[in-house]
């Protein structure tokens, strides 16, 4: 089996400013225990478009959606039950 490598790391700010507050966890959501979700894409490369401008175009699409989504671009304090709304970003990483 072979591991994947980091070809980058970068962080992911909305392309926009957000509303910048405290976002309080819900009852359902103090209930829930805490799991950590791992997100991956597979992008094939049926297309004339390179990697690079695919990757540029995933960025920039991830940046729009934060815009809209924002409590995703911030983070979790959970000894305060609350997520820093801050526009902090959101981590992608480009593995081969």
């Amino acid at each position: 089996m072979m591991k994947p490598q980091i070809l980058s790391k970068k962080l992911i700010k909305p392309s926009t400013p957000t509303p910048r507050h405290h976002l309080k966890l819900s009852f359902m959501d103090q209930l829930i225990p805490p799991t950590y979700l791992n997100m991956i894409f597979y992008y094939s490369s049926y297309t004339k478009v390179d990697d690079n401008e695919r990757c540029a175009q995933l960025e920039q699409s991830l940046a729009q959606t934060l815009t809209k989504f924002y409590p995703l671009a911030g983070r979790l304090i959970e000894g305060d039950l609350l997520i820093h709304c801050y526009d902090e970003g959101f981590t992608l990483l480009e593995l081969v």
